[in-house]
């Protein structure tokens, strides 16, 4: 479909429906979509465990990182929250 700033919101495309049901994708995909919340808390989520295994590795060069929200909070509240 078209990019739009819905579809970039919601993650909603009812052409991946129709791709879906057809198993045409390699991911699962439904009418609920994947909204930007759902897909930056998931980055910020592999972020926090690269940062994690980096610090095992080399506990000599720590990254230290605060205030990085946690996945279910993204979910619970908004990207707004954090803007």
């Amino acid at each position: 479909g078209e990019s739009s700033e819905e579809l970039i919101v919601t993650g909603k495309d009812k052409f991946y429906v129709d791709a879906a049901e057809r198993g045409q994708l390699f991911v699962p995909y439904d009418e609920d979509g994947y909204p930007i919340k759902l897909r930056v808390a998931r980055h910020i989520a592999t972020f926090k465990e690269f940062i994690s295994s980096w610090n095992m590795l080399y506990p000599d060069k720590m990254i230290e990182i605060e205030g990085i929200p946690e996945y279910q909070d993204i979910l619970d509240k908004g990207l707004g929250e954090y803007l």
